[in-house]
């Protein structure tokens, strides 16, 4: 079991080689692999003394010391994203998060990082350039105070029910939370197998993208002018590319320093408009979707790609 995870720094260009935080020796958190058939790969704070990456470990401080390797498990070859918005009475969610991350969940496919993924093969087949957005819904429900990994399995056994899907390991979903709610374990975000109505899906759960200390104070260019909303996007597109080079935890990772997206969640290239985005994406009407999102590792490249 490996967890990737992040200091809270700004945004910046350039190789990660900052030193990791010490990771305490107890804490008072829930494993996370409790309870899952397929464990989870977490990112943000390491608390959780059982699962940590050791204190005082050091990134490479060259991506081309980075040792992403295949341990035998599946990809996914398409990809079909779910977006639940966790959002009871009174909780807080900038309005733009939940419409702007949806669009980059239905525009993901055409990207330059999506298609960069297609190098990467698995037990069941190569990634390929599809994926299709299967919608969005609201969660109303309260948020439990611990949110427990028990909570997240009731919750989402609940909620997917709303979406019409028959369940492989090519499905993703994302339970997004409000600002102010963190899970339980010590961790921000994390994201690992489920099981589900008699098959295996990805899921990822997603901090509100202001959380101190999960990893990011958004000192990065905000292409559609919403700076929280554009740090979701950010999130969500790492946690994706997690899912689909390793959706069940035992397919693509550095052992030590995570998975293709970890190894380059600093890394944003080159602004290529005016805006600053690094990724644009042309959709109907001759209109360009803007994005600023992390680079991914590749391992033909032996760095990170593409050149965003």
């Amino acid at each position: 079991m490996f967890v990737a995870w992040f200091l809270s720094v700004a945004f910046l260009t350039g190789t990660w080689d900052v030193p990791r935080a010490a990771t305490p020796s107890s804490a008072q958190v829930e494993p996370l692999n409790a309870g899952l058939p397929f464990g989870m790969h977490g990112s943000g704070p390491a608390l959780a003394a059982l699962d940590a990456v050791p204190a005082g470990t050091t990134a490479p401080s060259s991506s081309n010391q980075f040792k992403l390797t295949y341990h035998g498990g599946p990809i996914e070859t398409s990809s079909t994203s779910y977006a639940i918005y966790w959002l009871p009475a009174g909780a807080v969610m900038d309005p733009s998060y939940q419409p702007l991350i949806d669009r980059y969940l239905t525009d993901s496919a055409g990207s330059a990082l999506y298609a960069m993924l297609t190098q990467y093969t698995g037990s069941n087949g190569q990634v390929g350039a599809n994926s299709t957005f299967g919608g969005s819904v609201v969660d109303a429900d309260a948020i439990p105070q611990p949110l427990t990994r028990a909570d997240v399995r009731r919750e989402l056994s609940k909620v997917l029910g709303q979406f019409k899907l028959t369940p492989s390991v090519n499905d993703e979903v994302f339970l997004i939370l409000p600002k102010g709610a963190l899970p339980a374990n010590g961790y921000c975000a994390y994201h690992g197998g489920f099981s589900y109505k008699g098959g295996t899906i990805a899921i990822a759960l997603i901090p509100y993208a202001d959380a101190a200390g999960c990893g990011e104070e958004y000192n990065f260019q905000t292409p559609n002018r919403d700076l929280v909303a554009d740090g979701g996007v950010a999130e969500v597109s790492t946690a994706q590319v997690g899912m689909i080079t390793d959706p069940l935890l035992n397919a693509w990772f550095d052992d030590k320093n995570g998975e293709a997206g970890d190894l380059c969640f600093e890394n944003f290239g080159t602004g290529i408009n005016s805006k600053g985005a690094d990724l644009v994406i042309p959709v109907k009407n001759n209109r360009v979707d803007s994005y600023e999102v992390p680079e991914a590792y590749s391992v033909a490249a032996l760095g990170c790609a593409p050149s965003l």
